[in-house]
This record gives C-alpha cells, sequence and structure tokens, in this order.
C-alpha cells in the first residue's frame, strides 16, 4: 500500500496489536521502530508497583522519623482498627504462602520434567548404541576409538553428552574426553550411582552431581549386548537451562504482583468501611 508520510518525514501505524514508528530519510529508506500496544494490564502492572512501593516507603518512614506526616501511630486498642489490620494482615499473609507454596511447585514441576526429558533421553541413545554395539562380548581400550566415534555421533544427535564406563567404574569412552582429559571431571564413575548399578542392580539410576557451582542432572544405566549381559555402564549428563526455570519463576511472580497489588489496595477499603460498619454497634 501506499504509504503518507508528514512534512517531517514520520508516519505512525497501528498493526496486529504493536505500533509502528516509521521514518523516511530518503526515497529508498524508511526506519521503522516497533513496540507492543499499550494494555489496561500495562498500566495495571505500573500501578500495582508503584503502590507497593509507596506503601513500603512510607511504611518505613513511618516507623523511624517523628515528623508529620509520617509521625503516624497506630490505636491497637481500638476495635475497628483491629480489625482492619486483621483483615489487611490476612492479606499479606495468605499471599507470602501462597508465593511460597506456588514457588515450590513449580520447582518441583521444572525438575520433574527434566528427569523425565533425560529418562526419555537416556533409553533412546540406549537403544541406538545398541545397534551399534550390541554383538560384542567385552568393551575394552582397545576399542576406544570405535565407541568415541559412535559416542560423538549420537551425541550430536540427541545433543547430550554421553560416556560409557566400565563395570569396575573406570572411564572407556566418551563424547567429550578432553573434560576428563584436562581433569575437570574424575575418569572414576560417581560412587553412589556405581552402588546402585553395580550392587543394588537398578535398571535406571538419575541423581544431581556437581562441578564447581554448576548443578546437574545425570542419568546412568546398565548397557547390555545382545545376550543380556551388561557390558558397561552409561551415562547422561543433562545440563537443563537454569534461565528456564528463572522465567518461569519471574513470570509468575510478576503476575502475582500485578493480582495481589490491586487486592491488597481493595481489601484496605474495605477493611475499613468494613470495620467501621461492624465496630458502630457496638460503641
Amino acid at each position: 500500500q501506499n504509504l503518507h508520510f508528514g512534512a517531517d518525514g514520520f508516519l505512525t501505524l497501528h498493526f496486529e496489536k504493536n505500533k509502528h514508528l516509521l521514518y523516511q530519510s530518503d526515497k529508498n529508506t524508511v526506519i521503522i521502530i516497533s513496540s507492543p500496544e499499550k494494555t489496561v494490564f500495562n498500566y495495571i502492572t505500573t500501578f500495582s508497583y508503584l503502590f507497593l512501593s509507596c506503601f513500603i516507603l512510607v511504611l518505613i518512614l513511618g516507623l523511624i522519623l517523628k515528623i508529620a506526616p509520617f509521625n503516624w501511630r497506630v490505636a491497637h486498642t481500638d476495635l475497628s482498627t483491629k480489625i482492619q489490620l486483621f483483615i489487611i494482615a490476612s492479606i499479606f499473609f495468605s499471599f507470602i504462602l501462597f508465593s511460597w507454596g506456588t514457588t515450590y511447585y513449580i520447582k518441583k514441576q521444572y525438575h520433574e520434567k527434566n528427569k523425565n526429558n533425560i529418562a526419555e533421553k537416556v533409553q533412546s541413545v540406549l537403544i541406538e548404541l545398541s545397534h551399534k554395539l550390541g554383538a560384542e562380548n567385552q568393551l575394552t581400550a582397545a576399542k576406544y576409538e570405535e565407541m568415541t566415534y559412535y559416542l560423538v555421533k549420537f551425541s550430536n544427535v540427541f545433543y547430550t553428552d554421553i560416556n560409557l564406563y566400565n563395570k569396575d567404574g573406570l572411564l572407556l569412552a566418551s563424547s567429550r574426553p578432553e573434560i576428563y582429559n584436562i581433569g575437570l571431571v574424575s575418569k572414576l564413575m560417581e560412587p553412589n550411582a556405581f552402588k546402585q548399578l553395580h550392587f543394588n542392580n537398578k535398571s535406571t539410576f538419575i541423581h544431581q552431581e556437581k562441578i564447581g557451582k554448576l548443578n546437574y542432572l545425570s542419568a546412568y544405566v546398565p548397557f547390555r549386548n545382545d545376550n543380556n549381559k551388561i557390558l558397561a555402564y552409561m551415562n547422561l549428563p543433562y545440563f537443563a537451562k537454569q534461565n528456564e526455570l528463572e522465567n518461569e519463576l519471574s513470570a509468575f511472580f510478576t503476575s502475582l504482583i500485578n493480582v495481589y497489588g490491586l487486592l491488597f489496595l481493595i481489601s484496605a477499603v474495605i477493611a475499613v468501611f468494613f470495620a467501621n460498619y461492624i465496630s458502630e454497634p457496638l460503641r
């Protein structure tokens, strides 16, 4: 379509819930800056943050300063004031408990999702590796090149590191051998995982491991040949993206503050009128 720019070279368009500012610098060049349209929710969000910030600031100043208008004091003996404080405190503590409970649930669901992801991935890698090395009767250092080739190949396919340990828990091959060669990770299998697979005959073992300050999930399964004989133990470390969890929590707290900011204000207004209405007959 033909665009009609103003005398200053600017044009504003609203399209697909976005606002676009166009500037024509010359006949062959148009610069476009776009941003989402403001909605009622955006203004509510701003109000909630400003209200809570001002409320906390006034509360702190009222407890510290002794000069007007911050020298207010709560009349603890007044019945209507007690009712108001009770209603507001109930809203505040419900906010704290709900935040804690939901945060715990989000983290738990996130870790469960990661466990399911790595459990599915380790079984897929195990099937593919069995097709290549399942006919072997023994995996030794002599087959290092072959094992490394397949581990690197499947690592690129499944986007995960893959390690193979012998039945004594010593590293046989890895898709990323450099981290073992420089001593960042031990070439010995993690003790608890070795105990669960070697002595307790677990079919799958998933737990948290740590490199420096980095925590990650790590899955271990026995690798068997076509005759169901255990040849080695396969390990898949799963480096889940921490920012995914942080984004989920950030989105949750943003929505929660928006809702509870308004709810807190409404409850405070209701508390004033409700407390006066209840206490009037008693007075």
